[in-house]
C-alpha cells in the first residue's frame, strides 16, 4: 500500500498561518495521544485573523498544532465519505464568519517502520483497518491512501500532496 501526506501551498511561504488556542494542551492530547480519554472537543478556536481570499482559494491549512485542517469546501465533500475514519471538528476563526474543520482520525495503525532523514520507511503490509486515511501510532503522522488522493484530485481540491 502506498501512502501520502498532505501539505498546503501556503506552507511554502510559512510554517503555519493559523494559531490554535490550546492553553491546557487538551486539543494536542485529543489529536496526538489517542489512549488519553478527553471529552469530545466541539469547537476549536483559531486566534488569529486571516485574509478571506486565502480561505476561499485553499482547501488545506498549516497550523500551530500540525493537525489536518480543511476548508468548508473540502469538509462538505469529505465528511460523508470519511464517516468511519474521520471525525470533523468545527474551527472558528477570530473576526470571521468562515469556518474550517479539523480532522480527528479514528483509525490508527503501525504504518511507519522508521525514518530515514526526511523520508519514512513503511511496513510492507496492507491494512484492512482503513481505506482512506489513518494516523501512525508511533510517529503520530497523518497518512492518506491513493483512494483519498483520488478524491482530492477528482474534485479539484487545492491541496498539495507528497508521495512518500
Amino acid at each position: 500500500m502506498k501512502f501520502y501526506t498532505l501539505y498546503s501551498f501556503i506552507s511554502e511561504q510559512k510554517d503555519f498561518i493559523f494559531n490554535i488556542e490550546d492553553k491546557n494542551k487538551e486539543i494536542f492530547k485529543y489529536f496526538f495521544i489517542p489512549e488519553i480519554s478527553i471529552n469530545n472537543i466541539k469547537d476549536i478556536k483559531i486566534i488569529n485573523s486571516i485574509d478571506v481570499k486565502i480561505l476561499e482559494k485553499y482547501d488545506f491549512f498549516p497550523n500551530s498544532l500540525g493537525i489536518p485542517l480543511f476548508s468548508k469546501r473540502a469538509f462538505d465533500l469529505l465528511n460523508e465519505i470519511l464517516t468511519n475514519e474521520v471525525l470533523f471538528i468545527k474551527c472558528s476563526i477570530k473576526n470571521s464568519e468562515h469556518l474550517l474543520y479539523a480532522a480527528k482520525f479514528l483509525k490508527f495503525d503501525n504504518i511507519i517502520e522508521s525514518e530515514d532523514g526526511m523520508n519514512y520507511i513503511f511496513f510492507l503490509k496492507n491494512s484492512a483497518n482503513f481505506k482512506y486515511c489513518a494516523q501512525d501510532i508511533d510517529y503520530s503522522e497523518f497518512l492518506y491512501t491513493k483512494e483519498f488522493i483520488d478524491i482530492i484530485k477528482n474534485n479539484n481540491l487545492n491541496i498539495k500532496v507528497k508521495d512518500n
